[in-house]
């Protein structure tokens, strides 16, 4: 099994400050929106785990890999792209995925206050 290289780095900033013009301010503004738009997201993630809403949770999958692709978080984006093969709830890698995209997050949360800072 080989490493994706570009998977190495957790957001390519260059990119994202390519994409939105190089506008400094800007980036600040979308970091910081991915950051408390995910966290509520993965929030209503596990409640959809829990009630068994297949329908809500492969939403809530799409709305977390579209922001994931928006900062170029490949990781996140990656994980949201297994998550959609999930047909049903309970599912044995449900759980698991949800737990690595709250690490994910975590890791994503600080490489973000470091660039942002």
């Amino acid at each position: 099994m080989s490493i994706d290289a570009a998977l190495l780095q957790r957001i390519d900033f260059f990119r994202l400050a390519l994409n939105l013009g190089g506008n400094k301010e800007t980036v600040k503004e979308m970091l910081r929106l991915f950051l408390s738009s995910t966290a509520t997201q993965l929030e209503k993630l596990e409640v959809a785990e829990r009630d068994r809403n297949i329908i809500a949770w492969l939403q809530i999958i799409h709305q977390l890999k579209g922001a994931a692709q928006n900062i170029t978080a490949k990781r996140m984006a990656s994980l949201c792209i297994e998550a959609e093969e999930i047909q049903s709830l309970p599912h044995e890698q449900s759980r698991a995925i949800t737990y690595h995209l709250y690490k994910e997050m975590a890791l994503l949360g600080a490489a973000i206050s470091g660039h942002i800072n």
